[in-house]
């Protein structure tokens, strides 16, 4: 799995995650691409919920 990474409200979040597997000639194959979008943040979580102790 890649994942692509964008600034939402001072925060940095997985906005892309792009899914593999592999394939018959030993390589691999993307299996899905995973987006989000148009995030929100009034839910009742905080910055500080997402912050490392």
């Amino acid at each position: 799995m890649t994942l692509s990474y964008e600034k939402v409200a001072g925060l940095l979040l997985s906005t892309v995650r792009k899914s593999y597997m592999p394939d018959q000639k030993g390589g691999y194959m993307e299996t899905g691409v995973y987006t989000m979008s148009d995030i929100k943040f009034n839910n009742g979580f905080k910055k500080e919920d997402f912050l490392l102790k």
